[in-house]
């Protein structure tokens, strides 16, 4: 399903807010029509997931020209090691759809990805809730959200045994 298919199924409404918790990409195909789609709309609020950091992080290094200077120290073994583990999780369907985008497409998807919120406060009613793409783990109550490191929110889920907070 694109974005904008999306979009019409759920019926947002200029008025709504949507905030989406990350994995836009690798996660199928259309992620980067998907993410052309919410980059146009004001009221989406996206956080980054892990496999959205994989590929900005990954597509930043591969966009960078190759000449005679950078080309034997430009991508690390562990470059190379995270470049692997990135397509076999997904990110295959992403870099092809990348490589079609021109110049100023590609730039345009990576502002975007570097854009994203790592974490976002939300007051519905009297209710307040804390959004992240995974979890706060490891979890330590009255610790600042600030805090917690990137690694800590995207990559490590929640322990769905453990009461995070009373109410």
């Amino acid at each position: 399903m694109k974005g904008n298919e999306a979009i019409e199924t759920i019926q947002l409404k200029e008025a709504d807010t949507l905030y989406v918790l990350g994995d836009v990409v690798d996660r199928g195909p259309n992620g980067i029509s998907i993410l052309q789609d919410m980059m146009m709309r004001v009221n989406v609020i996206p956080l980054i997931g892990n496999h959205d950091y994989m590929a900005l992080m990954m597509l930043r290094k591969l966009m960078v020209e190759v000449t005679e200077q950078n080309v034997d120290n430009h991508l690390s073994m562990e470059d190379m090691t995270s470049y692997m583990n990135w397509i076999s999780d997904g990110g295959n369907t992403t870099i092809e759809e990348f490589r079609q985008l021109n110049l100023e497409e590609k730039e345009d998807i990576l502002e975007y990805l570097e854009e994203f919120s790592l974490y976002e406060e939300v007051k519905v009613g009297d209710k307040e809730y804390i959004l992240v793409h995974a979890g706060l783990e490891p979890f330590v109550p009255g610790k600042p959200l600030d805090e917690y490191e990137l690694h800590e929110m995207i990559f490590e889920g929640p322990d769905y045994s453990k009461v995070y907070f009373e109410d």
